[in-house]
């Protein structure tokens, strides 16, 4: 699209915005998410849609029947997705600027606390959830010594860690307390990382707003306050680790 052609895209939704006529779209969120960056990124996409003359009605959706009906035209967008769903539906778009990122922990048995990623002569066994290609991928890239496996369920992963079939285990931060309830072991958080991975996507049918969409989502980035685990830290933002305390347990922690 050519710069005059985005000008004019932006002028004609601003006049309707003001005019008082927002356009109804309807945003998916996958059923069951209520994580911190996903309430940051609904504010920062209601604010931006707001701009260009869409007021944003969230739907919660299982995520195989979201891509479905967004490709479809049935959605306007999908909130947060990790893989660029353009590659594989000829209907969906990719806005280009991220949304924000998901925060991860790997936690390993405190009674096996000799495992150390990184350390010559270990392989440790890292279990990452098989519907998060995005964390599977850095963990390909940045920790390759680990050997890398996947659970389907939470319950599952967190059976392999307490009868030691794997080593570590990378689980979203807001699920940490998950972990007490699912094992009789104390777990010990080893590890964060930060994944810069999420989008935006829109059907094609909105083709002429990603563009200017992406930009004002850069510019609202700047005024929106994240998540703490995505401010300040260019060790998260950089693909590399933070390791914390040893002493940190999941039981009992803050």
């Amino acid at each position: 699209m050519s710069r005059w052609s985005v000008m004019m895209v932006v002028l004609m939704l601003s006049i309707s915005s003001l005019a008082g006529e927002l356009l109804p779209f309807r945003v998916g969120v996958l059923s069951g998410i209520h994580h911190a960056e996903h309430t940051y990124a609904a504010q920062l996409l209601e604010q931006s849609l707001s701009l260009h003359g869409y007021q944003m009605e969230l739907i919660s959706l299982p995520g195989k029947r979201l891509m479905s009906q967004l490709n479809r035209g049935e959605v306007d967008g999908d909130l947060l997705r990790s893989v660029d769903l353009s590659r594989g539906f000829e209907s969906i778009i990719r806005v280009d600027e991220p949304m924000g990122s998901s925060c991860v922990s790997v936690y390993r048995l405190q009674a096996r606390s000799d495992i150390v990623h990184g350390t010559e002569g270990q392989t440790p066994i890292l279990a990452v959830y098989h519907g998060a290609p995005g964390a599977s991928g850095f963990f390909s890239r940045y920790w390759p010594d680990t050997q890398l496996v996947h659970f389907s369920r939470l319950t599952q992963g967190v059976k392999m860690l307490t009868h030691e079939r794997i080593d570590l285990i990378a689980v979203h931060d807001l699920d940490r307390h998950y972990l007490d309830a699912l094992s009789d072991r104390l777990i010990q958080r080893y590890a964060r990382v930060n994944l810069a991975l999420d989008y935006f996507h829109i059907n094609a049918r909105h083709a002429d707003l990603a563009e200017p969409l992406a930009a004002t989502i850069k510019r609202l980035k700047q005024t929106l306050s994240p998540p703490k685990c995505q401010q300040g830290s260019r060790v998260l933002m950089s693909g590399e680790t933070e390791y914390l305390d040893v002493s940190e347990t999941a039981q009992g922690g803050p």
